[in-house]
């Protein structure tokens, strides 16, 4: 016989981990998505003339005022891609880079059709595609990225060396 016993966490603990990934991405995503659209406008504002000092200023802003208003445009894409990559994780098996990638991006479209924008910028003369588009496609990754990194990181400590 073998030593070593296998267990199977129960139906109970992987709920409670597949909320507990939810609250880091709902609590954490907003805040990281507003500091990431607004240091993103501002980027493409400044141009060629690139300040740090007025990015600072930029993320300052954010922080001020954007991370409060964050919530409101931001719970709902947190929560589903908290909730995707965390039934992922507690019910199948680890959320890879891979998958965090697909999902970041996949709420990101999912957010620009649900809001009624273009995904792909016209082609004709004469017709506008507004520079937010891809910076919210870019929001919504960058945000979900650094939630599956923070919520890695906490298994990465767990795990018996």
């Amino acid at each position: 016989m073998n030593g070593s016993i296998t267990s199977t966490p129960s139906l109970k603990s992987r709920f409670m981990r597949a909320l507990a990934i939810l609250i880091v991405f709902v609590l954490v995503g907003p805040p990281v998505g507003a500091l990431v659209f607004f240091l993103t406008i501002g980027l493409f504002g400044m141009g060629q003339n690139f300040d740090l000092a007025r990015l600072g200023w930029i993320g300052l802003f954010a922080l001020i005022y954007g991370v409060p208003f964050s919530y409101m445009i931001g719970i709902g894409p947190a929560a589903v891609a908290g909730l995707a990559i965390g039934i992922r994780d507690a019910f199948f098996r680890k959320a890879t880079w891979a998958f965090a990638i697909l999902t970041g991006l996949g709420v990101g479209v999912g957010l620009l059709v649900m809001s009624g924008q273009q995904l792909i910028p016209p082609t004709g003369s004469g017709t506008e595609y507004p520079i937010s588009n891809p910076v919210l496609l870019v929001t919504c990754f960058l945000s979900t990225m650094f939630c599956w990194f923070i919520v890695r990181q906490r298994d990465d400590r767990q795990l018996p060396s």
